[in-house]
């Protein structure tokens, strides 16, 4: 390899993020012994690199629902993303969220619980763990007794009058339609566990006792 060969090979590796792609830095090295380069991490003259483009979708999930939609789409569009596949379809997903603006507006009229209504909006454009917390934080509230009956309701609204939005977070509405069942097994799991944990505790606990006892007469 030449020097120019090299610096790029490294220029290369220096942009992967090793605690979310660390398959890619064997990629790269698989390519530079089979002596080929690597067109998906080499950007053209010009283009933001990776960490900018995320930088750029986060600042636009912040106060998504603000934004004029015809500014939203444009922005997004604007984003080159090629060769970047889940960066591109964290782009396609909020697009369609945007093309459903009319109908999320309308089910925010609808009445249903608030709250529910808040955690759809952050499931649909927020990062992943704040997806997630969001989805899971409905789902225990929605497990309590009185709020069950409201969150089967939004589920089934949703569903029935918002299917495209529906297909987006099918797998939260299928939670919030079950959240009692959800939330009272994983009850009865913390507290088997819990149970298993102190009655490991108490026998382990007597062993160590015991060797301790038994060294101390030895000695």
């Amino acid at each position: 390899m030449t020097d120019a060969e090299v610096l790029a090979y490294l220029d290369d590796v220096l942009r992967v993020d090793p605690a979310r792609e660390p398959w890619r830095i064997l990629e790269l090295r698989s390519a530079r012994q089979r002596g080929q380069s690597d067109p998906l991490m080499r950007y053209p003259p010009g283009r933001p690199d990776r960490a900018a483009l995320e930088a750029a979708l986060d600042g636009l999930r912040r106060g998504f629902f603000e934004r004029a939609q015809a500014d939203a789409r444009a922005d997004l569009e604007a984003l080159d993303l090629a060769g970047l596949p889940d960066l591109e379809r964290t782009r396609a997903r909020l697009l369609r969220v945007n093309e459903l603006r009319d109908s999320l507006a309308e089910l925010a009229q609808e009445p249903l619980d608030a709250e529910l209504v808040r955690a759809l909006h952050t499931a649909l454009v927020a990062p992943s763990l704040e997806a997630r917390s969001a989805r899971d934080a409905s789902v225990r509230m929605s497990g309590a007794k009185r709020w069950s009956r409201h969150s089967r309701r939004f589920a089934r609204r949703v569903r029935a009058r918002y299917p495209e939005v529906a297909a987006l977070e099918p797998e939260w509405l299928e939670r919030l339609q079950h959240a009692r069942r959800e939330v009272r097994e994983s009850t009865a799991v913390s507290r088997s566990l819990g149970c298993f944990g102190a009655y490991l505790v108490f026998v382990l606990g007597g062993k160590l006792v015991r060797a301790l006892i038994a060294w101390t007469q030895s000695n």
